[in-house]
């Protein structure tokens, strides 16, 4: 677990963002399951704008598989997003949750995660702009995935990691044959049988007290597939029922929607 989180942490370091971690990450062994605390997260991005998370508590059953552990997680609430620079206060909460997941913890992989949220709630609190969704479920799966050969990525992926914060970008031919074969891999099987879906169901936008935009469900379902010279493309489709206008929106209603 906290092989995950370095990696997470160096990962958005090399896209400029920090993951700053304030305290220790503990795991409890209980009778039948792993009680993991992690640490308090927040994120700060390009620009000044903080994400602050929160400390995310999981419970970890072992499986039948080895190294396949089932998770229940919940997620701390409210987040908070801030942007001193840009005069922004956005707030996430997340009242009522259930969230389970399959990880394998070799290859740091989440080969299934279904999530169900009840009464979430977003608030701009500069705008006075709210946005509530009454239901909320995603699903993400990965079928039959190749735990080997993503093992072998993992490893790979963290040597690359050192050398690039060694600031040595050089590549044997052995590097470059790895490279080659764990790229076509993962562009190949692995990212093609992975898919997404997100349902959203009594989904209104308001301001202030009063209701601008209601929408009954949105459907998004999102799959990869390879195209020319192994690239990958995303395919979704999404689909509304039961848009009502409540009255003209503001310009501002317009264009959070659009973003």
């Amino acid at each position: 677990m906290q092989k995950s989180l370095d990696r997470f942490q160096r990962n958005l370091a090399l896209h400029g963002v920090t993951a700053n971690f304030e305290g220790a990450l503990i795991i409890e062994k209980a009778d039948t399951y792993y009680a993991i605390t992690l640490p308090d997260i927040s994120i700060d991005y390009p620009g000044q704008s903080h994400l602050d998370i929160g400390i995310i508590s999981i419970n970890a059953l072992p499986s039948k598989n080895k190294d396949l552990w089932r998770m229940r997680v919940a997620l701390p609430t409210p987040m908070r997003i801030t942007n001193p620079l840009k005069d922004e206060s956005f707030n996430i909460h997340l009242p009522a949750q259930n969230i389970e997941a399959f990880w394998h913890g070799e290859t740091d992989l989440v080969t299934s995660l279904h999530a169900d949220f009840q009464n979430i709630r977003l608030e701009d609190a500069v705008s006075n702009q709210q946005i509530t969704i009454g239901n909320a479920n995603f699903n993400h799966g990965v079928s039959n995935p190749d735990l080997g050969k993503l093992a072998e990525y993992r490893k790979a992926q963290d040597k690359w990691l050192s050398r690039t914060e060694q600031n040595n970008h050089a590549l044997t031919e052995e590097d470059m044959k790895t490279a080659e074969n764990l790229f076509n891999f993962y562009v190949g099987d692995y990212a093609q049988s992975q898919e997404s879906s997100l349902k959203l169901s009594d989904v209104k936008i308001k301001e202030g007290e009063k209701t601008r935009l209601n929408i009954n469900d949105v459907d998004i379902l999102a799959s990869l597939k390879s195209v020319d010279d192994g690239l990958l493309d995303i395919l979704s489709h999404t689909e509304m029922n039961g848009i009502t206008l409540s009255q003209t929106p503001t310009a501002s209603t317009i264009t959070n929607l659009s973003l």
